[in-house]
């Protein structure tokens, strides 16, 4: 075997240097957005045929793009010591038929990525953002038109991968190769031209364009420090902020678009069904905003289908010569807005369709968005909400929720007077606890009139102005659990339809409210598993919120510490990944929540959760010394496991800045929810920990030890701190907490010159209330001792140094 003598490689060309002083913080946490630079990264084609085999002697004269400093840390800044510890050059070129990368990382601990698919990010890693967008359009959120690759060397650089995160795809037809060198790694890749569908290359062509570098740690392997041009945590969602490549070389390329065909489109209705056919006609009318203002580039489509059109300056529009039915609606879409609709008559006088702006904490990155804690309440069996709700009322009063959400609505009793004046009941009872209802309308197949019924009868005859409704809950089980007739064969098609069918007929009664779908249990992975992509695909033009449930595990066996953790540690791959699926399948932004969920879909005994009804929960109003139930061992629903997943799970969506998130029930379900018979369980006690004190700006906070998860909020008028540690280890752990964004074993960028010597006993999660002005601090400390014994968190004071 021949061996190819390595050479020392000098890139000829610009050094360049992108970085401003910025605040740094971690990914998904918050900070003012900033301007990308708007000096062009400038690429040249190659006409030298490049082997793509680690070693870079036949690379052309290249620029040179260094991600090399401190400004462009945005996650992980206590970990970055300077550019030789950790540093990369990355260069890019071009022919007719692929993008060429390569890069020489600096590195002085071990290459470490075990990962593959959309979790390669999680660990040493080059991420690449291209858009075929040209440099002139400012999306501010990813859409089908960008793409963003990750190309990993593997551990030790034996296994190379590359894949496209918000495609969910692997590249076809590139290749992919890395080596070790003496202080760090060379990775070599290209990626066909044609696997960027829209992209136009050209001389003087522009498009946006980003570059992030990942390190993973030596020991974890999970990622513990990023580098990323812009400076700013915020880039990898929001296109507007990347900086732009300009192709100065002689080749051009167009790629052109492929819409695959969908061999499942039989199965979904068009909307002829039953309908009368009047025959071609034009269609004119207005998209108007809220207060009656013309909303400009509104996109047009009708149902059934025809054409799409958009909206003029004006926000007039005309759809010329279309089939019209008697049950044709006109949808209006547009970002920033809930989607909605309005029927048409037979005379095709022009029309008028009405979009209400989305709340400003589903389009914008908020710290912790206000609508962040939601829980439910699930029907019991014997249809007795209000008594239901009559016994967990002292408990829920003490959880300050941002919503509260019906579920298990088909279990209402059947007499529609009856069901109105429960839902009313409900209605004034969330509002009484200061949480926003979200109600459950029930899938009836073939008959939308109930789900009719309850939005004339709250929105409309009641005045309630209930704004969230859900179409079913976890239709994805439907047919495992027999839910009713019509169901033993449910699948994502059927769902497909009933959505649309309902969505038609009540937003025809309260075109204001916003629907929110699929609300999956878990079938959102890949393949027969996957629900959530063809609903995006089909309904994705119509739905106000795209909504799923997560579980830590799906089956009770594989409900354990270790299977758990590792589930938190994908979350945030897997919220990227729906994001990306959505982005995909629709042509506006469409936000996405978490609504439900627990550690584990099982009971404890293996069974399917049912719905059943729980018994009466004796609560003392002074709850915070109530007596709560014995957990049991492991991590199932009854665990101190369970409240470390949960506080893992709330911490990691809130650093995402997810808008909504719901975990659990509060009663109704039986062996999930957070209260039963005896009392609350451990979830319940961290919810209300987080949901009181975690709110406001989120700051950023690092632990240096692997077994410690630390959150941070600070007050934005009066700067109090509010700071989560917990302890996942067997033993105590002593830090030394500093708030002035200096290394220390907890450090938080929260302004303030103060520090703290606290000790966490082993299995413990604790907030620290912090004062800004140094009146008085304390803090809430809960251990699994606690939750063994059956007791409720202690209040502590603290002291700082």
């Amino acid at each position: 075997m021949n061996v190819r003598k390595t050479k020392m490689l000098v890139l000829f060309g610009l050094s360049f240097l992108w970085f401003a002083s910025y605040p740094v913080l971690g990914r998904g946490e918050t900070q003012t957005p900033m301007p990308a630079v708007s000096t062009p990264i400038t690429v040249n084609d190659t006409n030298k045929s490049i082997r793509v085999d680690g070693y870079l002697v036949d690379w052309p004269v290249t620029r040179m793009i260094l991600l090399d400093q401190k400004s462009q840390v945005t996650y992980g800044m206590l970990n970055w010591k300077n550019k030789e510890s950790f540093s990369g050059r990355i260069f890019i070129t071009y022919d007719a038929q692929y993008l060429y990368l390569s890069a020489i990382i600096q590195k002085t601990s071990g290459i470490v990525n075990d990962n593959g698919g959309l979790s390669l990010w999680d660990g040493d890693c080059i991420e690449l953002f291209l858009s075929s967008y040209s440099v002139t359009d400012k999306p501010n959120r990813i859409s089908k038109n960008d793409y963003h690759i990750g190309f990993s060397p593997g551990s030790g650089c034996g296994n190379p991968q590359m894949f496209c995160f918000n495609k969910e795809k692997r590249i076809g037809g590139g290749r992919i190769n890395a080596r070790l060198t003496g202080h760090g790694y060379i990775l070599e890749a290209c990626v066909p031209l044609s696997f960027f569908e829209g992209l136009e290359i050209g001389p003087g062509k522009n498009n946006r364009f980003n570059l992030a570098l990942d390190e993973g740690g030596s020991s974890s392997g999970n990622r513990m420090l990023q580098l990323d041009l812009t400076g700013n945590p915020q880039s990898w969602q929001n296109p507007s902020l990347w900086g732009s490549i300009q192709w100065i070389g002689k080749t051009t390329v167009s790629v052109p678009k492929n819409d695959e065909e969908n061999l499942y489109a039989n199965l979904v209705m068009d909307g002829t069904k039953s309908s009368t056919y009047w025959g071609r006609r034009t269609i004119t009318g207005t998209v108007v905003d809220d207060n009656g203002k013309p909303i400009p580039g509104a996109l047009i489509t009708t149902w059934p289908k025809t054409e799409t059109v958009r909206a003029d300056k004006m926000g007039h529009f005309e759809l010329d010569k279309v089939k019209v039915y008697d049950k044709t609606v006109v949808y209006a879409r547009v970002d920033g807005y809930g989607t909605s609709l309005i029927a048409i008559d037979r005379k095709l006088d022009p029309v008028m369709v009405h979009l209400k702006r989305l709340p400003e904490f589903l389009t914008s990155d908020y710290a912790v968005s206000p609508a962040f804690y939601g829980q439910s309440l699930q029907v019991p069996q014997n249809g007795d909400l209000p008594g239901l709700m009559n016994r967990v009322e002292e408990w829920v009063k003490l959880l300050p929720l941002n919503f509260l959400k019906l579920i298990g609505t088909e279990l209402l009793n059947k007499n529609q007077e009856d069901q109105f004046r429960t839902l009313d009941q409900f209605v004034a009872y969330a509002r009484s606890l200061g949480a926003e209802p979200m109600i459950e309308l029930p899938i009836e197949r073939d008959n939308s009139s109930v789900a009719v019924d309850w939005v004339r009868h709250c929105n409309v005859d009641q005045n309630e102005k209930v704004i969230y409704w859900t179409i079913g809950n976890e239709p994805d089980l439907y047919a495992e659990k027999k839910v009713g007739s019509g169901f033993s064969d449910y699948n994502v098609y059927d769902y497909i339809n009933d959505f649309r069918e309902i969505y038609n007929s009540v937003k025809a009664v309260d075109p204001s409210i916003l629907i929110l779908g699929p609300e999956l249990a878990w079938r959102y992975t890949s393949g027969e598993d996957d629900w959530f992509t063809p609903f995006m695909q089909f309904d994705g033009d119509i739905v106000n919120l795209a909504s799923v449930h997560h579980y830590g595990a799906v089956k009770a066996a594989q409900c354990n510490p270790g299977s758990v953790l590792d589930d938190v540690r994908h979350m945030q791959t897997l919220t990227h990944g729906l994001k990306g699926r959505i982005a995909v399948n629709s042509d506006i932004y469409i936000p996405l929540v978490i609504t439900g969920g627990n550690v584990c879909m099982e009971s404890t005994d293996n069974t399917l959760v049912a719905r059943v009804a729980p018994t009466a929960i004796a609560a003392s109003k002074n709850v915070i010394s109530a007596t709560t139930p014995k957990p049991v061992e492991g991590s199932g629903p009854d665990s101190f496991g369970a409240a470390v997943w949960l506080v893992e799970q709330t911490g990691t969506l809130m650093k995402d800045h997810m808008p909504m998130v719901f975990f659990s029930y509060l009663s109704g379900n039986g062996a999930l929810d957070f209260l039963s018979a005896e009392g609350a369980k451990p979830d319940y006690w961290v919810l209300r920990l987080m949901s009181t004190y975690l709110k406001g700006k989120l700051i950023w906070a690092q632990a240096q030890n692997n077994n410690v998860s630390v959150f941070a909020t600070q007050d934005p008028k009066t700067k109090d701190v509010s700071l989560l540690i917990m302890n996942k280890g067997s033993n105590y752990y002593h830090p030394k907490i500093l708030l002035n964004n200096k290394d220390a074993n907890v450090s938080i960028d929260a302004g303030l010159d103060q520090t703290f010597d606290y000790e966490m006993p082993y299995y413990s999660i604790a907030v620290l209330i912090i004062k800004a002005d140094k009146s008085h601090d304390e803090a809430v400390l809960y251990t699994k001792k606690m939750a063994q014994a059956g007791k409720p968190p202690e209040v502590l004071v603290i002291k700082p140094w």
